[in-house]
């Protein structure tokens, strides 16, 4: 699917595929892949949030990211595993 979808758009026509199909099966076994992988999909979010919270004030004002919402999505990806683990450690069973 990849391969296919790289090919130029007159080639894809010619070929009968529908380009909004298979964009959609890509990303539908992308989603899956991710939900039964879920520590590489963890990865790849704190990844580009934090690719995204260190972007220059410019470049993410050019794009329209707030940074300061990443930066809390990062502050809350840090505390909630934390106090997890705390409340893990703490119980009495």
């Amino acid at each position: 699917m990849v391969v296919i979808i790289n090919l130029p758009a007159a080639l894809i026509d010619k070929l009968g595929f529908d380009p909004a199909a298979i964009k959609g099966a890509l990303l539908v076994m992308i989603f899956i892949g991710l939900l039964v992988y879920r520590a590489l999909a963890l990865v790849m979010l704190t990844a580009v949030v934090a690719l995204g919270a260190n972007l220059p004030a410019e470049l993410a004002e050019l794009w329209g990211i707030n940074r300061g919402i990443l930066i809390f999505i990062l502050v809350v990806m840090i505390i909630i595993p934390l106090y997890l683990r705390w409340k893990r450690d703490t119980s009495l069973w």
